[in-house]
């Protein structure tokens, strides 16, 4: 995949996207959907490991908006095949 070839570099991605015959116009689309994903992962990353330090050192307190991050894991992962669903779906035949 894309994202994982050429990790942070966008200018990579957007230059393989057009050698792929992705239509131009939706590449910056694509691209920001792609950068808001991999953020949305490592928060989801970060709440778990909170999660697990809490449950390691007997942490008290209100952890629901940790929870409710971490949650969106599974709603991550429908939204992650989504969108590459629509990349694959924008080029151009």
């Amino acid at each position: 995949m894309l994202g994982h070839q050429f990790k942070d570099d966008y200018d990579k991605i957007e230059t393989e996207m057009i050698a792929l015959g992705m239509c131009e116009s939706i590449i910056p689309k694509r691209i920001q959907q792609l950068k808001q994903v991999r953020e949305l992962a490592c928060c989801v990353r970060g709440a778990q490991t909170i999660l697990e330090f809490q449950g390691v050192f007997n942490l008290t307190g209100n952890f629901r908006p940790v929870e409710n991050i971490a949650a969106v894991c599974i709603t991550f992962r429908v939204y992650t095949y989504l969108v590459i669903r629509s990349i694959c779906f924008t080029f151009e035949y």
